[in-house]
C-alpha cells in the first residue's frame, strides 16, 4: 500500500490530525494503483481518494496481555458491525501493528456531523420552497441510522456465539457520526463509527449490566448513568441517539444557531456534580412523593414540543 502522500500535502492545509484520548487520527492518500480497496468502497458506496489512519496509543504496556486483548477486541467488533454488513456502519479496510503501536486505516470522511451541522444549512432555515430532495435525504440518514443501531443491538446472524448475541455502541455522539462524499448520492451519506468502547452480551445479561465504570459520553449520557445501582441496557444508546435527532430537528429548522441555543437553553448546574452542564435530564423533587427523581429538563420538553 505504498507509496503514501503526506497529508498536509495531501489536504494542502494543517486540518489533518484529531487526537482523543486512546487514538490519533491522521489522514493519508493513498496511490490509486498501490491498493485494492476499490471494489470494497464500491461496494459500500464511498470514494477510493483518502485514508484516516487510527493510531492507538499506548494506554497499557504492550507488554500486558490485556493490551493485545483490548487491540483485537476493537478489530473483531469493527469486523462484526462493518459497512459490509451495514451501510450507515464504519468499514475497516486493514489494520497493522509497528513498534508495537497498532494502527487501523479506514475510508476516509469529510466531516463530523458536529462539523457537518456548522457547515451545512438546514434544508428548512430559509423561507420559500422546500427542497423536498433535501428533506428525504434528511429522512433516509435518520432511517439508515436508527437501523444500523438496530443491527449493532440485535444483528440478524445465526453463526454468533450465543454469549455475544446483543451489542451496545455505549459512545454515540455527534464527533462519532461521519458524513462521507458518496459517489452514489450528492448529498454524501452519514455513518456510525467508533466501536472501541462497545459490548456484546448475552441475551440473559443484555439489560443488566452494571453502571460502574461504563464510559459515557457526558453530554449525552442517560440518568440511569447517574442513579445508584443503576444498571446500563441498549437503551443507553436509544436515550443518545434521541438527543442526537433532537439536536438534527433544531439543525433542520434553524440551522446550527437554532441547535446552540438548545444547548445553552439546557446549561444549568447539575446537583450531582455541581457542574454547569446541558445535559438532557435534572434532578427534581417529586411533589406527590417528596423523593428526588430523575426528569427530561423542562427546556428539552420545550423543544420536543
Amino acid at each position: 500500500m505504498l507509496p503514501w502522500l503526506h497529508p498536509g500535502e495531501a489536504f494542502n492545509d494543517e486540518d489533518y490530525e484529531r487526537e482523543g484520548g486512546f487514538s490519533v487520527v491522521k489522514r493519508y492518500r493513498i496511490d490509486p494503483d498501490s491498493h485494492g480497496f476499490h471494489d470494497l468502497l464500491k461496494s459500500v458506496s464511498l470514494h477510493a481518494g483518502f485514508v484516516a489512519v487510527k493510531t492507538l496509543k499506548k494506554i497499557k504496556d504492550p507488554k500486558d496481555p490485556m493490551y493485545h486483548h483490548d487491540w483485537r477486541k476493537e478489530v473483531n467488533l469493527l469486523l462484526r458491525f462493518s459497512g459490509m454488513q451495514h451501510p450507515y456502519l464504519v468499514t475497516l479496510l486493514a489494520t497493522f501493528t509497528k513498534n508495537d503501536t497498532n494502527h487501523l486505516l479506514f475510508p476516509c470522511a469529510e466531516y463530523d456531523l458536529d462539523e457537518f451541522w456548522e457547515k451545512k444549512s438546514g434544508p428548512l432555515v430559509e423561507e420559500g420552497d422546500i427542497d423536498l430532495g433535501h428533506m428525504q435525504w434528511v429522512s433516509e440518514q435518520i432511517k439508515g441510522l436508527t437501523e444500523a443501531l438496530k443491527f449493532i443491538h440485535a444483528p440478524l446472524r445465526k453463526d454468533l456465539d450465543p454469549s455475544e448475541m446483543y451489542g451496545r455502541h455505549g459512545d454515540l455522539k455527534p464527533e462519532n457520526i461521519l458524513w462521507f462524499a458518496s459517489p452514489t448520492d450528492k448529498r454524501g451519506i452519514l455513518v456510525i463509527t467508533d466501536l472501541g468502547i462497545a459490548a456484546v452480551h448475552r441475551e440473559v445479561s443484555k439489560s443488566n449490566i452494571p453502571n460502574q465504570d461504563v464510559p459515557r459520553t457526558p453530554g449525552y449520557r442517560p440518568p440511569e448513568c447517574d442513579i445508584k445501582e443503576g444498571k446500563i441496557s441498549r437503551a443507553f444508546d436509544i436515550w443518545t441517539i434521541g438527543c442526537l435527532f433532537l439536536e438534527k430537528a433544531c439543525w433542520l429548522l434553524g440551522g446550527d444557531d437554532m441547535r446552540s441555543e438548545f444547548a445553552e437553553g439546557r446549561l444549568q448546574t447539575y446537583q450531582v456534580t455541581g457542574a454547569v452542564t446541558p445535559i438532557f435530564f435534572d434532578i427534581q423533587k417529586s411533589e406527590e412523593s417528596g423523593k428526588c427523581v430523575l426528569m427530561v429538563k423542562e427546556s428539552v420538553t420545550e423543544v420536543c414540543i
